[in-house]
């Protein structure tokens, strides 16, 4: 999600066409590799995740915990495909029910991916809020994983199966190098704002049936 933003975004404000546009925008995918590292530091021994993300199975590879809990992650199920690509990353993986799972919390600490990471909301997966609000109920960690690519200033277009989260509902974001506090993530959003003509455009979309901010 908002890696195309920011190509897009690029690519009307590069004086050097596309294709410079373009390699900007692999080697900071290249670069976002690094935030799984940070994450991985921070892991406890049993961790709770939701829907699938390749940065998420990385900094548990990285880590190798003890148990794994793979949501279910209805709408979709993608939970089911993590814990079977997650085999041997931990000690164990199950998947769980996600009523059962928001429920019993029964990990450390949680650990989400993000389509998009805005100054006011972790865009991800549906249920990804009720996670969290779980989460801080209980008083366990949440963490979110983002490479740079996915920082972006201003709130894009939501459909479903996606939902915005609010920022201060998680205990740090891993970005590449750093592990940024709620606040400071806002702040490294900022720093990528959209093309005036691509924020022209987000009001309408916003308003379209089945999108949402």
């Amino acid at each position: 999600m908002a890696p195309l933003w920011r190509l897009g975004s690029d690519v009307l404000s590069s004086e050097g066409g596309h294709a410079e546009a373009i390699q900007r925008l692999l080697q900071g995918l290249d670069r976002d590799v690094l935030a799984t590292q940070v994450l991985a530091d921070v892991l406890p021994d049993t961790v709770l995740t939701i829907s699938w993300s390749s940065a998420v199975s990385d900094s548990i590879r990285r880590r190798h915990p003890r148990l794994v809990v793979c949501m279910v992650s209805d709408p979709g199920g993608e939970g089911r495909e993590t814990a079977a690509a997650l085999a041997g990353a931990a000690d164990a993986v199950q998947v769980m029910e996600d009523a059962e799972a928001l429920q019993a919390m029964p990990a450390e600490a949680v650990a989400v991916g993000a389509d998009a990471v805005t100054s006011r909301h972790v865009v991800n997966k549906v249920g990804t809020r009720a996670l969290a609000q779980a989460a801080a109920a209980s008083g366990i960690p949440c963490y979110v994983v983002a490479g740079d690519t996915k920082f972006v200033a201003e709130d894009l277009p939501i459909a479903g199966p996606f939902e915005p989260t609010p920022l201060e509902l998680f205990t740090a974001i891993a970005a590449p190098g750093k592990l940024c506090s709620p606040a400071q993530a806002r702040e490294l959003a900022r720093r990528h704002p959209l093309h005036p003509t691509l924020v022209e455009s987000l009001d309408d979309l916003r308003h379209r049936p089945g999108h949402g901010s």
